[in-house]
């Protein structure tokens, strides 16, 4: 079957056969944190075998689509990699808040990973000097050469690029570079760095700045301290979010936030407050691997109100076909 026959069958199958598109939702991307599990029995959502078919179904056709094109960047004798992250995420949420309308919407979401193509992006971040790993004593003992090595790997520059389609009105294409690296001192706190520029088909360029500090206070607890910039280029709109995050694992399918920002906006070379917000963010995985429920109440205290809080709630349920990993 032809690539565009394959993409007509899954997105008709999901909007004639799926109930969960009775009543569509909003999309927002939020980053959702996780700490060290602990140890606990995992606890599906029983759903009917015949949905539990349906869903491997559509993630064989996904991955098979994913790998048909992987193949354009493959030499004939390599192989395809047995971990493919391609997904197709269908996306339900709502943001009600106080002083606003309610907004509703649905996303449909073909996130497309080129293993074979990243490949050979990340051989070239590797070529530059500050990407090689450091070199690993031979006269120590083979438990410190594999932490050396463990060491050296976290410290490497890792590519990604992601291709994908957004359904909806209009669908967009979009094409993400993402290049990231941890930073660990062998100290109390493990440092992560994220630069990642994005290209959609409404002729928009996107730039987002991560910078996170992590410290893990017990199994199940972890303190974060987040700073991110987003920069939309084509607009020269730019704002930044900055704060503390508390995560706590509750068991193997759920975990707790607790998250507190301050969110600048740059206008004219000026830069101002344009809101504070705290809240919690619970996250829980209903079926494993492939549905997902977050919701995430708090208060806004937005500049507009004159800093008086605002109450919200944010609810989304995700679905996730494909990602083999």
């Amino acid at each position: 079957m032809f690539l565009p026959g394959r993409f007509f069958f899954i997105f008709s199958f999901i909007l004639n056969a799926s109930p969960v598109f009775a009543s569509p939702f909003s999309v927002r991307q939020l980053l959702i944190p996780s700490a060290e599990p602990q140890s606990a029995p995992y606890t599906d959502i029983i759903i009917p075998e015949s949905l539990e078919l349906s869903h491997d179904m559509i993630s064989n056709e996904v991955l098979s689509i994913a790998d048909s094109l992987d193949s354009v960047f493959r030499k004939k004798a390599e192989r395809a990699q047995k971990v493919n992250p391609t997904v197709l995420r269908l996306s339900q949420d709502s943001y009600v808040s106080e002083q606003q309308l309610p907004i509703h919407n649905t996303n449909v979401s073909f996130d497309l990973r080129l293993p074979s193509l990243e490949a050979k992006g990340q051989e070239i971040v590797d070529s530059f000097s500050f990407t090689r790993e450091e070199e690993v004593n031979p006269g120590i003992w083979k438990e410190n050469q594999r932490e050396q090595k463990k060491h050296a790997a976290q410290k490497k520059w890792e590519y990604h690029f992601q291709p994908g389609v957004t359904v909806g009105n209009p669908t967009i294409i979009f094409g993400r570079a993402r290049l990231q690296r941890d930073f660990d001192n062998q100290g109390p706190w493990i440092h992560r760095f994220r630069e990642e520029v994005t290209w959609r088909s409404l002729g928009t360029w996107d730039e987002t700045t991560l910078f996170t500090s992590d410290t893990i206070m017990t199994k199940s607890l972890l303190f974060r301290f987040l700073n991110q910039k987003d920069w939309t280029i084509t607009g020269s709109s730019m704002q930044s979010h900055h704060g503390p995050s508390l995560i706590y694992q509750i068991n193997d399918v759920s975990g707790l936030s607790y998250d507190t920002r301050m969110n600048l906006i740059m206008h004219d070379s000026a830069v101002e407050i344009d809101s504070y917000s705290m809240g919690f963010n619970y996250t829980r995985t209903l079926v494993r691997d492939w549905m997902f429920l977050q919701v995430a109440p708090g208060y806004l205290y937005p500049h507009w109100a004159h800093f008086a809080p605002v109450a919200n709630i944010y609810v989304k349920l995700d679905f996730v076909f494909g990602a083999n990993d």
